[in-house]
């Protein structure tokens, strides 16, 4: 869920009203209907592509390193020649986190 929680954030819905569109995504993605929404699942670092492709968003991909640093493990699909700007996240223990600003 939380990949889907970042993704309708980055589309620009505030963080507290995103739950309910973050299941509706996540719904389409594995195709379930509202009496299967108990039994959706994290989506796995190595679905990210099949995301990407559904819902034409590339996702830039960073994973904290040993040393505490942040190193881009992932390069999003290519989008930008579609004016689809790449959508930047954290990848720790499953889970994703949106990161808004990456220089800071």
């Amino acid at each position: 869920m939380c990949l889907f929680r970042c993704i309708v954030v980055y589309s620009g819905v505030r963080p507290d009203r995103c739950t309910e569109k973050a299941v509706e995504l996540e719904k389409q993605f594995v195709g379930a209907n509202d009496q299967q929404v108990q039994l959706l699942h994290a989506v796995e670092f190595t679905e990210l592509k099949k995301v990407e492709e559904k819902f034409k968003l590339g996702n830039r991909v960073y994973e904290p390193s040993e040393d505490g640093t942040w190193r881009l493990n992932r390069q999003p699909a290519h989008y930008e020649a579609i004016g689809i700007e790449p959508m930047t996240i954290g990848w720790y223990g499953g889970h994703a986190l949106l990161i808004k600003n990456i220089k800071k």
